[in-house]
């Protein structure tokens, strides 16, 4: 593929040389990774090699969101079974190199070795914006808020695992959400912007699903919160979904992961002021689904009863439940 440009300000040394070079910002830096291992994040049957660089790269670009941050720098490991054609590599790059110039980031270096499985991971720099976001800063009486719909990308995987048609009219909305992300960077360096620290509280992205992540954020801040079933932002094809399997449709989208929006508690008149913005639109736009509280466990309110949110589709090698 050839050099790839500097491309901004500050890189001093990309691909090409042994290592990587940039100048130190007044602002912190932001460094984030992850890692997709085939077999385990992608199979060939759901998603092509564009597809999973796309998604490694969302992955780590909705990372750098929930933290405020501009992306800056990608460093690429890809790891590659001896037989794997040339035309997959560069789909794979396709992909992965066709969001990162949507939002401005260099692939600046990496490596290429020889792998039993193939695999990917990427490393991603951002400079962050006047204020760190963070998981920790909840407070009591805040509301909960979520960008875009949720549990389509995981309605994608479901429909794979109960042997539905994924070319059906609801799977083309699910493909489309599992293939291609899009990361709420332009929503997270708004919540970095607003002037007053007391407009925001916690904030993180939404990567394993609301089931989970809630409780995450609610840990980290030593709070609880009540979401309310009615309110969470579903898709159409997710009720027609959830009506076909006769399950509720809250339940649905709790448990799909990988919605790579972003999960964040306010002030009221913080979330009243951000629905109106051009970055709740790009996000996908913005729902109030629940409120901060001290004395309860993390809640859904459903059909007239508090449940426990259900267990989420998959566990990191079965974590325990931080709820």
């Amino acid at each position: 593929r050839g050099k790839t440009p500097l491309g901004r300000p500050g890189l001093l040394l990309g691909i090409g040389d042994d290592a990587a070079a940039f100048e130190p910002w007044q602002r912190p830096v932001v460094v984030t990774t992850d890692a997709v291992v085939e077999g385990v994040h992608w199979r060939h049957d759901l998603i092509g090699a564009d597809g999973v660089g796309h998604r490694l790269l969302a992955a780590n670009l909705s990372d750098l969101a929930a933290m405020g941050a501009q992306p800056l720098y990608g460093f690429l490991n890809l790891g590659l079974r001896p037989e794997t054609e040339v035309a997959w590599v560069d789909d794979f790059l396709d992909g992965l190199l066709g969001l990162a110039g949507c939002f401005g980031l260099t692939l600046a270096g990496g490596d290429v070795v020889r792998s039993a499985a193939n695999f990917a991971s990427l490393t991603a720099v951002g400079r962050a914006g006047p204020r760190l976001l963070r998981r920790s800063d909840a407070k009591a009486g805040q509301v909960v808020v979520v960008s875009g719909p949720l549990g389509d990308a995981g309605a994608y995987v479901l429909m794979s695992e109960r042997g539905l048609a994924i070319d059906s009219e609801w799977g083309v909305t699910f493909r489309r959400a599992f293939h291609r992300p899009w990361p709420a960077i332009d929503l997270g360096r708004a919540l970095a912007d607003l002037e007053s620290p007391a407009a925001m509280g916690a904030v993180m992205d939404l990567s394993d699903g609301l089931a989970i992540d809630l409780p995450r954020l609610c840990l980290a801040s030593g709070l609880r919160a009540i979401v309310e079933a009615d309110k969470l932002p579903v898709s159409t094809a997710l009720w027609n979904l959830a009506e076909a399997l006769d399950l509720p449709v809250w339940e649905l989208a709790v448990r799909g992961g990988e919605d790579f929006g972003l999960l964040f508690t306010c002030p009221e008149e913080t979330a009243a002021g951000l629905m109106r913005s051009t970055a709740a639109e790009i996000a996908g736009g913005l729902t109030v689904i629940g409120r901060v509280t001290e004395d309860q466990r993390v809640l859904i309110r459903a059909e007239g009863e508090s449940l426990a949110l259900p267990r989420p589709q998959f566990v990191h090698f079965g974590a325990a439940d931080p709820r």
